[in-house]
């Protein structure tokens, strides 16, 4: 599995608006194959990616992608933040739980 980091804004700047979109899908396809050496035809793109991606393309945004290589398919997801940090931040929550009640615990003993 590796993680990309699209800016379509580089791309799409000097593409007529109502063709935006599409050359953004077609990108973010030909991204993943160089990724993986491999051909954009063999990319399938989720359907929460491609509605993900169209809606960066229309406001020129950066998309982060999952790509993941299935026999000679590859298959490109959508990146999620949360669950990918999920075991850290959680221990990051809870740390900053124990912080926060060790100072209120030292004002109340005084």
């Amino acid at each position: 599995m590796a993680v990309l980091n699209i800016n379509l804004k580089k791309r799409l700047s000097k593409v007529h608006k109502p063709r935006r979109r599409s050359i953004a899908i077609s990108y973010v396809r030909e991204r993943a194959a160089k990724l993986l050496h491999a051909e954009p035809y063999n990319v399938i793109i989720d359907p929460e990616l491609s509605r993900r991606v169209q809606l960066a393309a229309r406001r020129m945004e950066a998309v982060k992608i999952e790509v993941e290589k299935e026999g000679e398919l590859i298959r490109a997801k959508f990146f999620n933040e949360e669950k990918a940090g999920e075991g850290k931040s959680k221990e990051a929550a809870k740390e900053a739980k124990n912080t926060s009640n060790d100072s209120n615990s030292t004002k109340q003993k005084k």
